[in-house]
């Protein structure tokens, strides 16, 4: 399933929890769902009965929020030059801060 789908199905916030918790995994859907699965604790009983309707008892791949970002980011129009991260800190400040 790509962001977008993630993101239709559960709604924006939910799917960024789930990017952040399960991203470059396969999750499985159970075809039961209970309150205490890790699914039910991340997006919400509701939301988890909902995927379970739609995709019980499979494995559904979950996209990395860096490639959520860069799907952004070309959605966007956004150079590929200026996609790409050159390290952990964007402006020579915020380097001097830890030194």
């Amino acid at each position: 399933m790509t962001s977008e789908d993630w993101v239709a199905l559960v709604g924006y916030r939910k799917a960024n929890r789930l990017f952040l918790e399960y991203g470059g995994q396969s999750v499985h859907i159970p075809k039961f769902p209970s309150d205490s699965h890790p699914l039910a604790k991340l997006l919400g009983y509701d939301s988890l009965v909902m995927l379970s309707d739609k995709y019980c008892s499979e494995l559904l791949w979950v996209p990395r929020m860096n490639a959520v970002l860069d799907d952004f980011k070309r959605a966007l129009g956004v150079p590929r030059s200026r996609r790409q991260r050159k390290g952990i800190f964007s402006c020579p400040l915020q380097k001097s801060l830890l030194d």
